[in-house]
């Protein structure tokens, strides 16, 4: 549940609604577009993260991050309308599912509680306030298209994987990345909403 959670657009939202503030309807719907295909960026480090979870935290993140990173690189030269790019993102979406079911579900109990150490809000706070910022400044630089397959790095997905990882073991962290990609479905749905109301409303 946690990870169904997390791939709600914590980040990415904000930065739609400050583009659109700051640059206008159009430069916030071609970003919305352009979040709509980072769903798959953000599959790609789950499926990446939760392959490599039994090496260890490093080679597990590191791994996620390299398919973040190759996966916008992809969608960078993909610049399609809305529709096209939403069932794009649904394919890949059950492609995703299909595979963590393969691979079987990793446990069907909840991991036991424990205390998070006392600077863990405050990081995840100043990181996702940091993504949101940055990109925000960077957009006009870098365009519309690129900032959004940017803005949806999953900042809060990765912290709530590592640090499950690290309190309860890899199936744990697998189980809230089998999470996140279910969620994500929830994002796709409200980023081709924004990219095609945003020109007209």
């Amino acid at each position: 549940m946690g990870g169904w959670l997390v791939a709600l657009p914590l980040t990415s939202g904000p930065v739609a609604f400050f583009l659109a503030t700051d640059h206008g309807n159009d430069f916030a719907g071609h970003a919305a577009i352009g979040m709509l295909a980072g769903t798959i960026s953000q599959l790609a480090f789950a499926l990446a993260y939760r392959a490599l979870a039994h090496r260890g935290i490093p080679a597990a993140f590191t791994a996620g991050c390299v398919a973040f990173a190759a996966a916008t690189t992809v969608l960078a030269h993909l610049n399609w309308p809305a529709i096209p790019t939403f069932l794009l993102v649904l394919a890949a979406l059950i492609t995703g599912f299909a595979l963590t079911r393969r691979t079987g579900r990793t446990t069907d109990k909840p991991a036991d509680a424990a205390n998070p150490p006392g600077w863990d809000l405050p990081l995840r706070m100043i990181v996702a306030t940091g993504v949101v910022m940055g990109i925000v400044a960077l957009a006009p630089i870098i365009g519309p298209h690129l900032a959004g397959l940017l803005s949806p790095f999953p900042v809060f997905g990765v912290v709530t994987a590592v640090f499950t990882h690290r309190a309860h073991g890899p199936n744990a962290a697998i189980a809230v990345l089998n999470g996140l990609i279910m969620g994500l479905a929830a994002p796709a749905v409200f980023f081709l909403a924004l990219a095609l109301a945003l020109p007209s409303l």
